[in-house]
C-alpha cells in the first residue's frame, strides 16, 4: 500500500490561528497539498480569469481494501487550472512560474537507477496550446539554494570584520594555513583548528569560557561551512550565522525551512470534515520523509496580448486517523499576491458519490449533480485571500462526531 509521503510543511510546524488539536486515539496523519500557480518572484502581469477545477478520486480508489492486492495503489485528485493572463508592461515578460506540492509521487524506474514522477503526478502544461517543459525542484534543493545564498553573503561580512581586528585575523589566517597542510583539512579545521581558535579567543577575553556556543563562533570565523550531519557537500550557514550574531548581536539568523514555509505557504493543517474546523496534526504524524517540492517552468508574455495558461496534474490526498480515517488536501492560495491586478477566480470541486461527508473551506455552494458527482462552486471577483481546504469521510465508515 502506498501512502502520500509526509511533506515539508509538517516539519516546518507553521500553524494557523484557530487550529484545533485532533481527538484522542488518532495517532497517525499525513499531510498532502498543492498550491496556486504563481511567479517565483512578483511580476506585474494581470490575471483576467483563474479557473481551478479539482476532482476528488472515488473513495474506493483511496481507502485501502480489506484484502489488498500487492499491486494496489491509491489514486490522486485531478487538478486543472486555467489562467487568462495579460502582460501589463510595454515589453515582453519572461517569468519563472511555479507551484508548491507535497501531493506528487515518485516511482523507481525498472532496470534503470534513479526515480521518475509517476504518470498520475506528471503535469501537463500548455501556454496558448503549446506544451511547456518543467522542472521538479525538491525541498532539499530549495534549502541548499537558500543556504548557499546565506553563506556567500555572510563570509564577506566576516572578512570585513577581521580586517578591523588584526590580532584576531592573524590567528584565523594562521589556523587556516595549518588546515591547508593537513591531509583532511576540513576534519582538522572542524576539530583541532576550531578548538585552537576558541582557546585563544577565551584567553583574550573575546569569548567566555565554558560555553558550547563559542565553538560555533570560532568555526564561523574560520569560514567553516561543512555540515557534519549531512552526507551531501552542500554548505550550511549554521556557523557563519553564529559568527555574524557574535559580531553583531542585532543580526537575525535565518531559519531556512521556516523561510521556505512562509514563501510557499505550507502549513501543518488539514480541515476536519466532521466539525469544519482546521485541525493541527503536529505531533500525530507517521513520517516517511519529506516530499515537499516546487514544480517550475518558464513562460513569456507578450506586451498587451492575452495568454491562456493551462496546467493539469494529479495530487494525492492526505489522511488522518487509523481505524476510520478521513482524507483531505489543501490548495495554497496565499502566493497569489505575486501576480499583478486580479479580476476573477472560479473554483469548482467535484466529489464522487461514495464520500459520505464533504467539507470545503472557504464555503462552497453545492450547485448540481452530474454523472454521479456532486459539484461545489466558489466564485470570487477578487484575488484569493485564503487557502482552499477540501476533506471527506468515506461512506463505508460511520460518521464521526
Amino acid at each position: 500500500m502506498l501512502r502520500t509521503p509526509l511533506c515539508l510543511c509538517v516539519i516546518f510546524g507553521a500553524l494557523l490561528p484557530g487550529a484545533v488539536a485532533l481527538a484522542d486515539g488518532e495517532p497517525t496523519a499525513e499531510m498532502s497539498g498543492t498550491g496556486i500557480i504563481v511567479p517565483v518572484r512578483s511580476v506585474y502581469a494581470r490575471v483576467l480569469d483563474q479557473r481551478v477545477s479539482i476532482t476528488l478520486p472515488r473513495a474506493k480508489d483511496v481507502v485501502p481494501p480489506k484484502h489488498m492486492p500487492n499491486d494496489w495503489e491509491d489514486k490522486p485528485a485531478v487538478v486543472r487550472v486555467e489562467y487568462l493572463l495579460q502582460n501589463a508592461e510595454q515589453k515582453p515578460l519572461n517569468i519563472q512560474v511555479g507551484w508548491p506540492t507535497s501531493g506528487f509521487r515518485m516511482k523507481a524506474r525498472p532496470r534503470v537507477s534513479g526515480w521518475r514522477l509517476s504518470k498520475a503526478s506528471t503535469p501537463a502544461i500548455k501556454l496558448d496550446g503549446k506544451p511547456i517543459p518543467f522542472n521538479l525542484v525538491g525541498g532539499q534543493e530549495l534549502e541548499d539554494t537558500e543556504n548557499r545564498a546565506i553563506t556567500s553573503a555572510g563570509i564577506p561580512r566576516i572578512e570585513k570584520f577581521l580586517d578591523a581586528e588584526p590580532k584576531l585575523k592573524e590567528q584565523v589566517l594562521a589556523i587556516r594555513r595549518k588546515a591547508e597542510s593537513q591531509r583532511r583539512s576540513g576534519d582538522w579545521l572542524e576539530g583541532v583548528g576550531a578548538d585552537e581558535l576558541k582557546r585563544w579567543m577565551v584567553q583574550q577575553k573575546m569569548l567566555p569560557g565554558g560555553q558550547n556556543w563559542t565553538r560555533s563562533v570560532a568555526l564561523g570565523l574560520l569560514g567553516y561551512t561543512r555540515n557534519p550531519y549531512s552526507s551531501s557537500n552542500q554548505p550550511t550557514p549554521r556557523y557563519i550565522q553564529g559568527a555574524l550574531h557574535w559580531i553583531d548581536p542585532g543580526y537575525e539568523e535565518v531559519d531556512v525551512r521556516r523561510k521556505l514555509a512562509e514563501r510557499w505557504g505550507h502549513r501543518e493543517v488539514l480541515l476536519n470534515p466532521s466539525n469544519g474546523q482546521l485541525a493541527d496534526i503536529s505531533g500525530n504524524t507517521m513520517s516517511g520523509g519529506t516530499a515537499f517540492a516546487v514544480f517550475r517552468f518558464p513562460i513569456t508574455l507578450q506586451p498587451g496580448k492575452k495568454h491562456k495558461l493551462v496546467i493539469q496534474y494529479g495530487s494525492y490526498l492526505g489522511w488522518v486517523g487509523q481505524s476510520d480515517p478521513w482524507y483531505g488536501m489543501v490548495y495554497i492560495m496565499e502566493p497569489a499576491k505575486r501576480w499583478g491586478p486580479w479580476e476573477k477566480t472560479t473554483i469548482e470541486v467535484r466529489v464522487p458519490p461514495d464520500w459520505a461527508e464533504v467539507a470545503i473551506r472557504p464555503p462552497a455552494k453545492r450547485v448540481s449533480a452530474s454523472g454521479g458527482f456532486q459539484l461545489y462552486r466558489i466564485v470570487m471577483n477578487q484575488r484569493p485571500s485564503e487557502d482552499l481546504w477540501i476533506s471527506a469521510i468515506p461512506r463505508s465508515y460511520p460518521k464521526r462526531r
